[in-house]
């Protein structure tokens, strides 16, 4: 008869039959709520460099030292710790005619990173493009991050969205180590 035989993904137990095991800390915000989104901080137009906001009632956080920065519920942006991340967002949006529209990553105010998002109907072969926009940063201080627009075609206003970016968009940082 063997003790604590079993094993968890190469985890054994303890000497009285306890696992330990690490999880990954992350934040994620949207998790499908109604809302509309002309009670986001967003303005009334869509302007290359637009703050996109993520709304969530109850936002995962749990990296240690990770702040979000949020009004009634809308994620503004995130400050993260020194470390290394890997960040992906998701951004939907309603259209007035066939369109397009364009998201990515940046520091605050400041450089884009990571690769370009698209969404709508005119995504095709000239358009070419993920849907999800995602980033990948090794920072040595703290720093913040966001999601922006930078380009649009036929996207319904913010404030005449509705639900739809509430309950279909994102995002999710993940700490990597």
């Amino acid at each position: 008869m063997s003790h604590n035989a079993n094993v968890i993904n190469t985890v054994e137990p303890d000497t009285t039959g306890n696992y330990t095991i690490a999880t990954n800390e992350f934040i994620f915000a949207g998790r499908g709520l109604s809302q509309d989104y002309s009670t986001s901080p967003s303005v009334n137009s869509w302007t290359s460099g637009r703050r996109l906001h993520f709304y969530d009632t109850n936002i995962l956080n749990n990296i240690s030292g990770a702040t979000i920065n949020s009004t009634s519920n809308w994620v503004n942006y995130v400050t993260l710790p020194a470390g290394r991340y890997k960040m992906s967002a998701y951004f939907s949006a309603i259209f007035s005619a066939s369109g397009s529209f364009e998201y990515t990553w940046r520091y605050l105010a400041s450089t884009y990173i990571g690769n370009d998002a698209i969404i709508g109907a005119q995504v095709n072969s000239t358009l070419d493009g993920a849907r999800i926009a995602t980033a990948s940063v090794d920072i040595t201080s703290s720093q913040s991050f966001e999601v922006i627009m930078f380009s649009q075609s036929n996207t319904t206003l913010p404030h005449s969205q509705g639900n739809v970016p509430a309950e279909e968009s994102w995002m999710w940082i993940e700490r990597l180590y």
